[in-house]
């Protein structure tokens, strides 16, 4: 076997390996996120009859938003990272994406109208004081070209977030300058890696000089779209592997008298108005402050990260997908980050430092957004294989052939090169299309004599129900470590208080298991 085959084999095989280890992952670890926001994408996604990863997504971006470039943190000496994350949410056209990104983003979009107005205000003020114009505080954005960008983010150095309800109109807006060959796309690419950025056209008086760049981003798409928007110089370049896909089975609607109340999402709000008010480090301008890892939670973010390059380079996985689990390194960080901040400042951990629950609830997420970017992209690879089977069977269809050589097939310009009309009709073979047969001088592809049109061939889809990532059963495990420990602190408190009788309304814990809580003593067994 040449080293070529080996290697196709290789690829082939790892990418099912792959897609059966994460195919439990699906689901939405609802476990995996703050407690704070958990009502909102509960009983937000029973209102809305949404999935909840339609609430959870833009929702998690807009909190690592809100935080900004105030924060980063240091993973080892040289290697940082903050806590903006690209999501993208995909779902057909009527699938309650637009309701469930309003729910998600509105806490946002009303504390920058209080902004607004405030700006109004102290406007009309100081132009009757003959002062200086304020600057207007922003938040979002929603104009993507750079040029739109370029001031905003000047006059706003926490950083800025890109809501975007239909993101076509994103990628569709750049590179409009200089006949499609302008440097928006390059922006973007740069402004991920928080990198700095200078902008220059003709009409302005002068270059608006970004230092660091920071710019979440969040949206949804239908599946079509960005089936054409990842194409194969995006794949190459890195920006698809910049986009967290979340990709969830739709829900079957049903009719409910359920809203969500101001009562669910207030917290939501306060929380955000919160992080909206960290500042950067005292005395240094603009310079974020560092936050690191707890001694426990340096340990399990290495046993991820070991966990997570052992997959790597176990499923020999195709350069699309060698492109995202790369990038998964720096968005495990940014999400244990960004949980962490949540947690911290909600009051569900008390830890300055990222610990070991946070990184589990990432590793977790991470898993999560792993499945969803190998779904879609096995979708994407089994419509463009699709439709280039379609384009050979018409081809042989017309020339009245009923046996196929590779070579016939690319010199006809049919596919452009040998390796990919390869794949094709293997995948030919797979779906029952054909068959390979081998003679003594030559190898060639036989058509089956009744064979559908390729785009006839139904597909089912596999949707899997909860989530089975390895981390979320760690951060269970973790959590009942911990509620036993805090179980047993208060017996032994109230023991130690004099207390004959310690049963689980005492313990203040009534939702504990029985068995476990209730422990009653007589006088004699205190010691």
């Amino acid at each position: 076997m040449t080293d070529e085959k080996h290697k196709e084999q290789t690829t082939d095989k790892g990418a099912d390996l792959l897609s059966a280890e994460l195919g439990g992952c699906l689901g939405f670890p609802v476990e995996a996120i703050p407690e704070v926001l958990k009502p909102l994408v509960v009983e937000g996604a029973r209102a809305i009859q949404c999935p909840p990863d339609y609430i959870a997504i833009p929702l998690l971006t807009c909190m690592g938003g809100a935080i900004g470039r105030t924060r980063v943190l240091q993973v080892k000496e040289g290697w940082e990272e903050p806590t903006a994350i690209w999501t993208v949410i995909v779902g057909r056209t009527g699938t309650t994406k637009s309701p469930a990104f309003e729910l998600a983003t509105e806490g946002l979009k009303e504390i920058e109208q209080g902004w607004l107005e405030d700006y109004l205000k102290q406007s009309k003020e100081q132009r009757s004081e003959d002062a200086d114009e304020p600057l207007l505080k922003r938040i979002i954005v929603s104009d993507t070209t750079v040029e739109a960008l370029g001031p905003v983010m000047r006059d706003n150095p926490r950083g800025i977030i890109l809501l975007i309800d239909e993101m076509s109109g994103w990628m569709d807006s750049m590179n409009q300058y200089k006949g499609g060959k302008g440097s928006d796309y390059q922006f973007y690419l740069t402004a991920w890696s928080k990198g700095a950025w200078r902008i220059d056209r003709k009409h302005m008086k002068t270059s608006i000089i970004i230092p660091k760049t920071y710019l979440a981003v969040t949206g949804t798409v239908v599946p079509g779209v960005l089936q054409k928007l990842l194409d194969r110089e995006r794949q190459i370049d890195g920006f698809a592997a910049r986009l967290l896909i979340s990709y969830p089975p739709e829900v079957d609607e049903q009719w409910t008298d359920k809203g969500v109340e101001d009562s669910i999402r207030g917290p939501v709000i306060e929380l955000q108005k919160k992080l909206l008010r960290l500042g950067f480090q005292e005395g240094k301008r603009n310079k974020p402050k560092v936050i690191k890892f707890s001694k426990e939670g340096y340990g399990a973010f290495r046993e991820v990260m070991v966990d997570h390059l052992e997959q790597y380079k176990r499923y020999g996985l195709e350069e699309a997908l060698r492109a995202h689990w790369a990038k998964m390194k720096g968005y495990a960080a940014r999400l244990s980050l960004i949980v962490h901040l949540i947690r911290l400042h909600s009051g569900e951990t008390s830890s300055k430092r990222v610990d070991q629950e946070s990184v589990y609830m990432a590793a977790t997420l991470v898993d999560y957004f792993k499945a969803h970017i190998a779904k879609f992209y096995g979708e994407l690879q089994q419509i463009q294989a699709v439709a280039l089977s379609e384009r050979i069977i018409q081809w042989a269809n017309k020339n009245g052939k009923s046996e196929i050589l590779t070579r016939d097939v690319y010199t006809a310009h049919i596919i452009p090169d040998a390796e990919t009309t390869k794949a094709v009709l293997d995948d030919m073979a797979k779906r029952g299309l054909g068959k390979w047969e081998d003679t003594e001088s030559k190898r060639k592809f036989i058509l089956t004599p009744t064979q559908q049109s390729a785009t006839q061939q139904n597909q089912e889809e596999t949707q899997q129900e909860g989530n089975q990532s390895k981390w979320l059963g760690r951060l269970r495990e973790l959590r009942q470590q911990k509620r036993t420990a805090t179980v047993f602190g208060r017996i032994l408190h109230l023991i130690t208080a004099g207390k004959a009788c310690v049963d689980q309304e005492s313990i203040g814990l009534p939702d504990m298991d029985e068995g476990v809580c209730v422990v009653k003593m007589s006088d004699n067994d205190m010691g």
